[in-house]
């Protein structure tokens, strides 16, 4: 019943988006300045440099502690580094002014509505749901455990990146007054 209702809600909410989104940026040719670009690129490479860090910390981790504590499965930790290297990537990138093209307004506090919304869609979800549903230890080893299990990594992802949006919108407002 629970996996349904999810489905559902994805069918009617993010499939239109998707449609949306196709739609307007069909017809519009964007492109990001030098800055942006250069940017972008030290997003690109933090979050790489983050991720592989991740990486190499669990696999020592694993090395040294592996036997008598928790580890994690493959695909739990797939998810878990591409969801560190993607919210570093997106925080980086809106911090910096490279998320959005260039001559693009009001992109900023129109994303934070979306990651809002996204965002309740994701808690509404989760508390239909018990922590069961998304991981399961088996052996001492955590792994996923069904369709549903990916909603907590999209709701990281989705609240670091709300939360970077208010941070800038915050920092925009006070670099306005002090210019007053």
């Amino acid at each position: 019943m629970k996996n349904v209702f999810i489905l559902i809600l994805l069918l009617c909410v993010a499939m239109p988006m998707v449609i949306i989104f196709y739609a307007l940026s069909k017809n519009n040719k964007h492109d990001y300045d030098e800055m942006q670009e250069l940017a972008r690129g030290k997003a690109g490479k933090l979050a790489f440099l983050i991720t592989m860090s991740l990486c190499g910390a669990y696999y020592l981790y694993d090395l040294f502690a592996g036997d008598s504590l928790l580890r994690l499965s493959g695909s739990t930790l797939a998810l878990l580094v591409f969801g560190v290297g993607l919210a570093v990537f997106s925080s980086y990138c809106i911090m910096h002014d490279a998320y959005f093209y260039v001559g693009t307004k009001d992109g900023l506090k129109s994303s934070c509505k979306i990651n809002i919304f996204i965002c309740i869609i994701c808690f509404v979800s989760l508390a239909m749901c018990s922590p069961k549903d998304f991981f399961e230890i088996k052996n001492g080893i955590i792994g996923l455990s069904g369709v549903s299990c990916f909603t907590p990594f999209i709701l990281s992802i989705y609240v670091i990146d709300t939360i970077t949006f208010f941070l800038k919108i915050r920092q925009e407002q006070v670099l306005e007054s002090l210019e007053e």
